[in-house]
């Protein structure tokens, strides 16, 4: 390494740090922070029990298991502080600019590692994802280090080099479980085209192939060792392929992205159990872990052969949403941090740019062996590896430290073009004509919520659009503001931030029922029982089948003093769900108080049956047998 790659590998690592340090100290502006919900707030739960000596775990991975792992070590060291854990997470990020650099270097050439080492240093999307307690980011982080590693391997014609590359890239298939897919396809694609000079260039290639895979294997190969010895069954990581394979190849999919299925709580902590459940009701049988995985890929690949057309076009659509500039969301919407966090504002660099020139490069990279070549395979086999499943534009950070390097070789080849415009007009046109597809391809049609710049200059040009609903995003910013409110207090402002944002998240899509759900909890948090009662009765007018809305339901009935309208609604509550015995004990109460003595007995007693210690079931069901004689 020579003093101008030092120079420029410290510099990029300033570059990339000093906005993520910007960044992170105003995380708490943003409700997004420090506030947990969903996968951030799993991984915390999962962290801390790790920590507290939970270090094996009683069943198989279902999420990837590496950041839960890491962060235990955070949290063991330096406290349970998840600000502690986002800070460094955001700087392990800003490694991932001099990574970058130095394999582009070595790999293509100086000039293309100063493009890509600039795009990784100010990329947008990474500030987002390593601001999140979420997994993100360090998949990204560990596949920079093994591009690295195989750079270097490759140059100084080291083998344990290409261990130490398999090493990394197996710590990043424990955080982004579709590289396992990937792995292998690299392990060839070593063996049969990276260049090796002289006679022993099979050798060569065969030894880099063989280290490359024993070092996946050393990671990959223990963690399925303790998958079979707590289940007793085989996992080379996760147990839910079969699952994440059924999202994104099912009748009511249309776009190829994530969408909740009508039998699944998207909260991390139930999606296993409710995949579990559905399976079991379907198939009549009890299923393992195993089982339950192989069912839903059954299903998923059922479907397929029974709809071959319609599963080709969703294919075509997942590809295309996944080169797409957009940032699908998922928990968080990036248009909704932005609000809150200055950072975000600025003018840097996301996927429709760096995208766009990636493309550029790939195109001149299928002509050149080696590092150009390995990364062009990363990125066919990895986006291959995703779009068998489903499409969320985080997914795609895995495959970042790959692109960067083909978006610095797209940079410097347009700019030599344009250069070089005079001498050779032709192939000047032939660049220009390739970016413009690519461009087009990525940022068209352009995506955004209604009300964004960039939905607006669209319509105003002309170009076409797509609308997209924050609804989603708003509804898990108003759960997070109805969770920050104190029990008990009518006036708490968060509730009326959480009312605020529901009240978006409706006008967004007011067919989502969830949103009118949790509206009417905030709501009855107010002591607003009329208007409660409403919101829940149109949660359940659109989606009429769950039982605990009903019973809450019930609850603002009974608060606003229509005992009859109580009764019914817990009726209807524990005819949905029969095992809840607070439910029969609530259903005996309004019997009770509306005279209903005979009911009330017998909806106590199965309240009894379910949970024979419910000290307010046995009172309630002693008023009633009291009332019943007494008659």
């Amino acid at each position: 390494m020579n003093s101008s790659e030092r120079r420029w590998g410290a510099g990029l690592f300033v570059a990339a740090l000093l906005p993520r340090i910007a960044h992170w100290a105003t995380l708490d502006r943003s409700p997004f922070g420090e506030r947990l919900l969903l996968d951030p707030q799993y991984y915390d739960a999962w962290a801390r029990r790790i920590a507290a000596g939970a270090w094996i775990g009683d069943r198989p991975f279902f999420q990837d298991p590496l950041y839960a792992y890491f962060l235990a070590v955070i949290y063991a060291v330096g406290g349970q502080s998840p600000r502690t854990a986002l800070l460094v997470q955001l700087v392990c990020g800003a490694c991932v600019a001099p990574l970058v650099y130095f394999a582009t270097c070595r790999g293509i050439g100086e000039t293309e590692a100063r493009f890509a080492g600039l795009f990784a240093a100010g990329y947008l999307p990474s500030l987002v994802y390593e601001g999140l307690l979420e997994k993100t980011w360090l998949a990204t982080f560990a596949v920079a280090g093994s591009l690295a590693a195989s750079a270097w391997a490759e140059q100084r014609q080291r083998t344990w080099g290409w261990g130490a590359a398999g090493f990394l890239f197996g710590l990043a298939v424990l955080a982004r479980g579709n590289l396992l897919l990937v792995g292998p396809l690299l392990v060839l694609g070593i063996l049969f085209r990276w260049p090796h000079a002289g006679p022993s260039a099979g050798r060569s290639r065969r030894r880099a192939a063989l280290a490359l895979a024993c070092g996946i294997a050393g990671v990959v190969i223990p963690v399925a060792i303790r998958n079979r010895s707590v289940t007793g069954e085989w996992f080379l990581t996760t147990a839910n392929a079969g699952q994440n394979f059924y999202i994104g190849n099912n009748p009511a999919n249309r776009d190829g992205e994530y969408s909740v299925l009508p039998f699944v709580d998207p909260d991390p902590v139930h999606e296993e159990a409710d995949f579990d459940r559905e399976a079991e009701r379907r198939s009549g049988r009890s299923l393992g872990p195993a089982a339950v995985s192989e069912f839903w890929l059954r299903e998923g690949v059922s479907w397929i052969r029974s709809e071959p057309v319609a599963w080709l076009r969703l294919t075509g659509r997942k590809l295309h949403a996944f080169w797409g500039a957009y940032e699908i969301p998922d928990t968080v919407d990036v248009d909704l941090l932005r609000e809150d966090l200055p950072v975000l504002r600025l003018p840097l660099p996301g996927f429709g740019v760096v995208g766009a020139l990636a493309l550029l490069g790939m195109a001149a990279a299928i002509r050149r062996r080696g590092f150009p070549m390995l990364c062009l395979l990363f990125v066919a086999t990895y986006t291959v590896s995703v779009i068998a499943f489903f499409v969320l534009s985080r997914f795609r950070m895995a495959m970042m430290p790959a692109i960067f390097p083909l978006a610095g070789l797209g940079a410097v080849v347009l700019v030599r073009e344009f250069r070089g415009f005079r001498r050779a007009p032709r192939r000047a046109g032939i660049v220009a004509v390739v970016l413009v597809a690519s461009v087009a391809w990525v940022a068209l049609p352009i995506r955004g919520a209604e009300g964004t710049t960039r939905v607006g200059w669209a319509r105003a040009i002309g170009l076409p659009i797509r609308v997209e609903s924050q609804a989603t995003s708003r509804f898990n910013l108003g759960v997070l503001y109805a969770a920050e409110a104190s029990a008990g207090r009518v006036d708490d402002p968060m509730l009326a931030r959480a009312e605020t944002e529901f009240g978006k998240a409706i006008a967004a899509s007011p067919e989502i029922a969830k949103i009118w759900v949790e509206l009417g909890k905030v709501l009855a948090r107010q002591e607003r029982y009329v208007e409660s009662r409403a919101a829940f009765e149109r949660g359940l007018a659109i989606d009429p089948a769950s039982g605990a809305v009903w019973h809450a339901l019930g609850i603002v009935r009974r608060r606003g003093g229509d005992v009859d309208g109580a009764a019914e609604a817990f009726a209807a509550s524990v005819a949905r769900d029969p095992g809840h015995a607070g439910g029969w004990t609530a259903l005996g109460e309004a019997h009770l108080a509306a005279g209903r003595t005979g009911e009330a007995v017998e909806a106590f007693r199965r309240a009894l049956a379910v949970d024979p210690s419910l000290a307010r079931a046995r009172e309630g069901l002693t008023r009633a047998e009291r009332a019943l004689a007494s008659r």
